[in-house]
């Protein structure tokens, strides 16, 4: 038992003082990478530098090229590795630091941690890579998550088209997504449809005298105008507007007329009687 403690206690101590020589190391490192005169020796040290900030100031801010280079692809294969000493926690706040587009649609596809990934899959847009990411991710919830996101009907089939048996929610998705986009776009034409049968029908109202029987089918052709009353060009909205203020006018002048036309045979009746 003491045995044991011993030697745990030994294990943490031989830890910390690895922990204590990398850290010494990294400085040393850190300090020859962004302040050697000699390039090749800044370079030396970018290739083994575990300071993410850093390396995201020298991929950017060193006057040499290839530092430069190095130090943009050491930078992405500290975030894409996930045998790295470098914590999560650490690894996803520098994430939220980058704006390297094409990086960062990267690291969406070749990092090996998921958080990281699902990360970078709520902030890009491209559709090409989102494709990408619902049918390579290894995890099933990014790959969902991914599908959500596309709205683009090109992508959208590509993950039909190889998302195949791999994932069934991904497939349902993405085709569910594809049968909605194709009403969308037939939603133009079916509401033209139905504006012009709507404003023909409300135009040939009156027509043949059946005012009683008309002015109710108004209300009913009223009801169905409404319902895509928003979807309708201007165009449609005052061709009916007119249709419809056409034949109430000419339905109250009938009304009118009936009403006079009933005062004149009471009055006539009354005459007759008295």
């Amino acid at each position: 038992m003491l045995f044991g403690r011993f030697l745990k206690k030994r294990q943490q101590a031989a830890v910390e003082a690895k922990q204590a020589i990398a850290s010494q190391t990294q400085e040393a490192l850190a300090e020859q990478a962004r302040h050697h005169a000699d390039a090749a020796k800044r370079d030396e040290a970018t290739r083994q530098l575990q300071n993410l900030p850093l390396l995201r100031q020298i991929r950017t801010d060193d006057p040499d090229a290839g530092v430069r280079e190095t130090a943009t692809t050491r930078y992405r294969d500290l975030l894409c590795d996930s045998a790295c000493d470098i914590p999560l926690t650490v690894q996803l706040d520098e994430l939220s630091r980058i704006d390297d587009l094409p990086l960062l649609e990267t690291l969406a596809i070749q990092a090996h941690t998921a958080e990281i990934r699902r990360a970078l899959i709520e902030r890009i847009a491209s559709p090409a890579v989102l494709a990408q990411c619902a049918v390579r991710d290894s995890l099933a919830s990014n790959r969902g998550r991914a599908v959500e996101r596309l709205q683009d009907r090109a992508a959208l089939e590509q993950v039909l088209r190889q998302i195949g048996k791999k994932d069934k929610n991904v497939y349902r998705a993405a085709r569910e997504k594809l049968r909605l986009i194709a009403e969308q776009d037939e939603l133009p034409r079916r509401i033209g449809a139905q504006c012009e049968e709507l404003c023909a029908r409300v135009e040939h109202l009156g027509r043949l005298g059946n005012w009683g029987q008309d002015r109710a089918l108004l209300e009913h052709l009223d009801r169905q105008w409404a319902a895509i009353q928003e979807h309708a060009e201007a165009d449609w909205q005052a061709r009916y507007q007119a249709g419809r203020e056409r034949f109430l006018t000419a339905h109250d002048d009938f009304c009118r007329e009936q009403a006079a036309q009933i005062a004149a045979q009471a009055t006539q009746a009354t005459s007759l009687a008295e």
